[in-house]
């Protein structure tokens, strides 16, 4: 961490155990942004109940998406997937 700067974070923890760590920071230097098809850590993905629904709804409100949902091939039953940016520029996939 750089002189001057501060950050913050908070840790959600499920029912389950499932841990998600969010970080704030108070300056940031410009970041080659992550692209959604190449190989590494550079997105967090939600479960939804319907990818559909929630695009559409997404959608109406703005939000915008790298592409319209897509099958997921490799799912034993038909399940949707699709990737959109937050208002920070990272990738959150929905899948159903």
């Amino acid at each position: 961490q750089k002189e001057g700067t501060y950050s913050k974070f908070a840790f959600l923890k499920s029912p389950n155990g499932i841990v998600l760590e969010l970080f704030q920071f108070s300056s940031m230097e410009p970041a080659e942004r992550p692209v959604w098809n190449r190989p590494g850590y550079h997105h967090i993905c939600l479960k939804v109940d319907s990818v559909n629904e929630t695009y559409e709804k997404m959608s109406a409100d703005g939000v915008e998406f790298y592409f319209e949902p897509k099958i997921k091939e490799d799912s034993e039953e038909i399940a949707y997937w699709v990737f959109f940016k937050d208002p920070d520029g990272n990738m959150v996939e929905l899948q159903d």
